[in-house]
C-alpha cells in the first residue's frame, strides 16, 4: 500500500482557523494524503517551534497561508524549514482589501514589517494564489495539490533514492576522499564488491550530485555524520529530485543495485583489469598494447590500451575515459 503523502499546513493560528479547519476537511477527503499540522501535535517535550520544524521535515509538500498577522515568527520558521529541504511550497495569500477585525491585523510595527517582507518574498519565490474565504482557499488547495501530486516521482523512484541513499552513505567519506590510500582502506572495510559497486554508483551519480549545490552539501554533510538520519533524508530527497529529472540515469542506477544484490556486478578496477559477466561464447577478449580487434564492421587497432570503446557513436576522451553514454560495447 503507497505511503501517504504527507501535507504540512503552516498558518498563524489566531486569525486563520476557520481556512485551516477548512482545508484540513479537504485533505481528508483525499486518497492517500496525510494532513499534518498543529492541529495534532499533542502535548511534547519539544518548544512548539522545534516541534513544528521537526514535523516539516518530516513532511512531503507545505502548504503556506498568510494573512495579516506575523505571530510568533514559527509559520515564516516552517516556511524557511520547507525551504532549506526543497520540499515543494504551495502558498495562498489572503485578499488584503478584505475587511478583519483589528485583532488580526498585526500592530506591532516591526513584526509588520517582517510581514510586508516576507509576502514579497513569497510572490518572487511561487506562484501565488488569493483567497478571499475558506471555501475558496480549499477549493484551490485541492486542485493545485492534484496537479502538484501528478507530477511527482513514482513511489519506485522515492525508494530507489532511499536505497541508494542508505547504500553511499558510509562509503561518502572515502568516495569524496579519493586517492589510492582511501580506496584500500574503503576495500578492506567494506570489501571489493561492496566498494566497487559504491564507486560505480558515484560514478553515474556524481556529475549530477556536483551541479546541484543542494546536493554536494548533502553529500558533504554525510561524509562527516554519516550515522545521523537526518542527513541521509537530506540526501535522499536530493537524489530523489536528480533521479526524477533524469529517468534514464534512475534506471541504470536501479540496474546496478539489482545486479550487485544477485552477486553479478561487472565492474573492472585496476590497468587492463577484464570481468566477465554472463555468457562468454563468440566472444573476444583482448588485452595488451598493439593489439587488432576485428569484429564484424568494428575494426580497431590498439596502440598502448588507455581507455578503450567500441559501439557506434563511441568516445574516449583524452584522459583515457569513456563516456557511457556514447558507450555501446567494448
Amino acid at each position: 500500500m503507497p505511503k501517504p503523502i504527507r501535507i504540512f499546513l503552516s498558518s498563524t493560528w489566531q486569525d486563520l482557523q476557520p481556512e485551516r479547519e477548512a482545508v484540513e476537511k479537504a485533505l481528508h477527503r483525499m486518497k492517500d494524503a496525510a494532513f499534518v499540522g498543529m492541529e495534532y501535535f499533542g502535548s511534547r517535550p519539544d518548544t512548539p517551534r522545534d516541534v513544528s520544524l521537526a514535523e516539516v521535515d518530516r513532511s512531503d509538500i507545505y502548504v503556506g497561508i498568510f494573512a495579516r498577522r506575523y505571530g510568533s515568527g514559527i509559520t515564516e520558521a516552517e516556511y524557511r524549514g520547507a525551504r532549506e529541504r526543497n520540499i515543494p511550497c504551495l502558498i495562498y495569500i489572503k485578499d488584503d482589501r478584505l475587511p478583519l477585525p483589528r485583532e488580526f491585523i498585526e500592530s506591532d510595527s516591526a513584526k509588520s514589517a517582517k510581514l510586508a517582507e516576507l509576502k514579497q518574498e513569497l510572490k518572487d519565490q511561487h506562484t501565488v494564489s488569493f483567497f478571499s474565504n475558506p471555501d475558496q482557499l480549499a477549493t484551490q488547495v485541492v486542485a493545485d495539490l492534484h496537479n502538484l501530486i501528478g507530477r511527482r516521482p513514482t513511489m519506485d523512484v522515492i525508494a530507489l533514492a532511499k536505497e541508494v541513499a542508505a547504500f553511499l552513505v558510509p562509503f561518502l567519506p572515502y568516495l569524496i576522499k579519493a586517492g589510492e590510500r582511501a580506496a584500500e582502506e574503503a576495500g578492506k572495510k567494506f570489501g571489493e564488491g561492496a566498494w566497487n559497486t559504491a564507486k560505480s554508483l558515484w560514478t553515474k551519480l556524481y556529475p549530477k550530485v556536483e551541479a546541484k549545490p543542494a546536493a554536494q552539501d548533502a553529500a558533504q554533510k554525510a561524509t562527516t555524520r554519516p550515522d545521523d538520519p537526518r542527513i541521509q533524508g537530506a540526501l535522499e530527497l536530493q537524489l530523489e529530485d536528480i533521479l526524477n529529472d533524469d529517468t534514464a540515469l534512475a534506471g541504470e542506477i536501479a540496474q546496478l543495485l539489482k545486479e550487485a544484490k544477485a552477486g553479478k556486478s561487472v565492474i573492472a578496477a585496476g590497468e587492463r583489469s577484464v570481468i566477465v559477466g554472463g555468457d562468454m561464447k563468440d566472444s573476444t577478449v583482448i588485452t595488451g598494447d598493439q593489439n587488432l580487434v576485428q569484429r564484424g564492421k568494428y575494426n580497431v587497432s590498439i596502440g598502448k590500451a588507455q581507455g578503450f570503446a567500441i559501439g557506434d557513436n563511441a568516445r574516449v576522451n583524452t584522459d583515457g575515459t569513456v563516456d557511457d553514454e556514447a558507450q555501446e560495447d567494448g
